[in-house]
């Protein structure tokens, strides 16, 4: 039983072919072919007959040479954004060409290469990929960075980590000014306690030095330090306009979020705005995944995934507010609680679950395990959760990227985050399937080889790679898990995910997706616009 192919990542990356005279490069090619003709011809003469017998994909189909693998050029076509074009119903962008079609040439010398006529002195033809555009375009009405409010509720030390990702959507500022958002961070009364030496006065200075934040205004609750968090984090919701009405602000926009919710593209958050009437009453979020979940609570907003509230219906919470709070004593959860009032809130006979408008770009991440088959869905990926130490992973814990922080489920999702930023979170984690099925991209997350390959209605339903062999349904169709394996034969597959992302130093749009395997292998992704 032979291996996958694998990927090799040269020893000093470059964005294409190294540039030579011709005639050089021919003589050094040529060689180097006889050479390797010479040496695989002996060796066809001396192995024994069960040695010759071919693999079931030769690496030569792959890779020319195990050794001579340059970045694989992708060319991003762009079309214009359209919504239709996300989920599992989506059409697939499905190629004949293989990766390894568009390998550019690397330094004979270095590393030993077949030849072939029709590559002999030709560069690489990029695959292509129909991409969005990388910034997202807005359109008049959408509303500004200053007209948003953030709010969670969590702990100085916690936030002191994850306020690393904050600077993304909170530092965003107005085009035509310098305001941007500001946020409510409601603390327990413990961190506010010593003075200038106290937790709160540390993270304050943080925000400001380190992260460049000074829009954040941390508190203690109105409920006081007696109510349970969940109380707490119902109750942020006055404490946001009372922060509002402080700094002479009133926000289109209340966004309530759990301290490990990641916003990956702050103007496709503005985007999803600009769809709602801020004045008129509406709740935006998104319900869980599992359906475990969904028995329990109810389809309605979870807080993971971000619960957004706009001006309107805050007004009319606002008003009800206390009572809200003291018929919620008895609720399990925080969300819940926020769902119930803005239902009584609304009016009309809304409940809990009709009152959400829910957005597909919202995820709670009920996922207990490897998230890697949701995440590979083609879904839209406006908001993640339970990343950080929680349910979900969306690497192996153990996975290690340039960043080297000492909190390494934090350097993932920086690295996500960094991806999503290059690439713009509509194309973020946007996949495209090549050699017909056999191998897939998903843009600034992973490559996989398949054993056997997919088939175009594979991609209606989501690989259940979460929870091990226990049975945790969702309320999106599945398929079984696929093995991970460098073996062929196996019905596998083989996946690199992604650990570092390189910038070009001559093209600015140009950057190098450099994906790792369990085994160590490398599988190299250039995105390289004309």
């Amino acid at each position: 039983m032979g291996n996958l192919p694998n990927f090799h990542l040269p020893s000093a990356l470059s964005l294409g072919s190294e540039q030579a005279g011709v005639v050089r490069t021919l003589k050094r090619r040529i060689v180097s072919a006889l050479v390797l003709l010479i040496v695989a011809a002996s060796l066809l003469l001396l192995a024994p007959e069960r040695l010759r017998r071919r693999p079931a994909f030769a690496t030569s189909k792959f890779f020319r040479s195990p050794h001579s693998v340059g970045p694989v050029l992708i060319r991003p076509v762009q079309i214009p954004y359209n919504p239709s074009l996300f989920g599992l119903d989506a059409p697939v962008e499905w190629y004949s060409n293989s990766l390894a079609s568009a390998v550019p040439w690397t330094n004979p010398i270095r590393w030993p290469i077949l030849l072939t006529s029709s590559r002999l002195l030709k560069e690489a033809e990029p695959l292509p990929l129909h991409v969005f555009p990388r910034v997202i375009k807005l359109p008049s009405h959408a509303p500004n960075p200053s007209d948003l409010i953030f709010g969670m509720a969590t702990t100085a030390q916690r936030a002191s980590v994850l306020s690393e990702l904050w600077p993304v959507w909170l530092g965003a500022k107005d085009e035509e000014g310098e305001e941007g958002p500001i946020a409510v961070v409601v603390l327990p009364q413990e961190d506010h306690e010593g003075g200038d030496e106290s937790a709160a006065t540390n993270l304050s200075n943080k925000l400001k030095k380190d992260r460049g934040l000074n829009n954040v205004l941390l508190t203690t609750s109105w409920l006081g330090q007696s109510a349970r968090y969940e109380m707490r984090y119902f109750g942020m919701l006055r404490d946001m306009e009372d922060a509002a009405r402080k700094a002479g602000r009133q926000p289109l926009w209340y966004i309530v979020s759990d301290d490990d919710t990641l916003w990956t593209d702050e103007r496709m958050l503005r985007r999803a705005l600009s769809n709602h009437d801020p004045n008129q009453s509406w709740l935006l979020g998104s319900s869980s995944e599992g359906i475990s979940q969904i028995n329990q609570f109810g389809n309605m907003a979870f807080g993971g995934a971000g619960i957004i509230i706009s001006r309107g219906l805050c007004k009319e919470m606002l008003k009800i507010h206390a009572d809200c709070v003291e018929q919620s004593k008895n609720v399990f959860g925080g969300d819940e609680m926020y769902s119930l009032c803005a239902a009584r809130a609304a009016g009309n006979g809304k409940t809990k679950e009709t009152v959400v408008t829910q957005l597909t770009s919202l995820h709670q991440l009920d996922l207990p395990g490897d998230g890697t088959g949701f995440f590979q869905s083609g879904f839209p990926f406006l908001s993640l959760h339970h990343l950080w130490h929680g349910w979900t992973d969306a690497f192996a814990r153990e996975h290690q990227t340039s960043f080297q922080g000492p909190d390494n489920a934090l350097n993932h999702l920086l690295l996500l985050q960094q991806a999503a930023q290059i690439l713009g979170g509509d194309n973020f984690m946007r996949r495209g399937v090549y050699n017909d099925g056999r191998e897939m991209v998903t843009l600034g997350y992973t490559v996989v080889r398949f054993d056997v390959p997919l088939r175009r209605e594979d991609f209606r339903s989501i690989e259940k790679t979460w929870s091990g062999d226990s049975d945790y349904p969702l309320r999106f169709p599945t398929r079984p898990r696929i093995i991970e394996t460098d073996q062929v034969g196996t019905g596998g597959k083989r996946t690199y995910y992604l650990s570092e992302i390189r910038a070009s130093k001559s093209n600015p749009k140009a950057f190098s997706f450099i994906h790792r395997d369990r085994w160590g292998e490398y599988a190299v992704i250039t995105w390289r616009e004309d």
